[in-house]
């Protein structure tokens, strides 16, 4: 007997997500972020889905030409050095969309590198000190500012890429987080495909499940 998948489909939310998800739904991407008019794709992942599973490389492949390149320097909490570093890279390569892979780190990172990109801020001095400006909490002015399309994709169950409105990333220097809030920051487009989870190891999957649930529990 053949066994049918039913969990597949898209979801347009009031806010201006598109969600698309489903088995192989990841193939679908590149015709996405055309409709959505992006033409330069920088993809943002850490080290070890990059080196440990085959996620980064597929999704850069079907890509094709749309791909301007891979950054997958953004480790654990997103040290301030890395989001300048993707920022800069995707500037110079005329970028106009992040395609995020992985945990709540990348999602979060994202929209800062979105905001650096947007605010022409290309050195780490530069960010840390308009963090201890606004004491660690950046509200930029975007009117009449470009910011990227961003895409996500998850690799766990943090649910990072439905946060609306914000990100973060670490000042390891000084041992915290400088946040950045406005109310543009959000993903254009998620993508929920099973596939891109195969190389999640199990303890990062079900942590990453209870913090979910942490989260939805904080805000009844």
């Amino acid at each position: 007997m053949t066994q049918q998948n039913i969990l597949q489909g898209d979801f347009n939310p009031t806010v201006p997500t598109r969600i698309v998800f489903g088995n192989e739904k990841i193939d679908s991407l590149r015709d996405e972020v055309k409709k959505l008019g992006g033409k330069r794709v920088l993809v943002l992942s850490g080290r070890t889905v990059a080196e440990k599973t085959d996620s980064v490389r597929r999704i850069n492949e079907g890509l094709g030409d749309l791909s301007a390149g891979v950054y997958s320097g953004l480790i654990q909490r997103a040290p301030l050095s890395t989001a300048i570093e993707a920022a800069n890279m995707a500037v110079a390569n005329g970028v106009d969309t992040l395609v995020g892979v992985g945990g709540s780190t990348i999602s979060d990172a994202a929209r800062m590198i979105a905001v650096l990109m947007a605010e022409g801020i290309t050195t780490v001095d530069q960010l840390r000190q308009l963090g201890e400006d606004q004491d660690m909490v950046l509200e930029p002015n975007l009117d009449g500012k470009s910011l990227p399309l961003q895409v996500s994709i998850p690799t766990t169950l943090s649910a990072g890429e439905f946060n609306m409105g914000g990100g973060n990333v670490l000042d390891d220097q000084a041992g915290h987080k400088i946040r950045v809030r406005h109310p543009r920051l959000y993903a254009d487009l998620i993508i929920l495909d099973p596939v891109m989870t195969e190389g999640t190891p199990d303890w990062l999957w079900l942590s990453t499940g209870v913090k979910a649930l942490d989260h939805c529990i904080e805000r009844l």
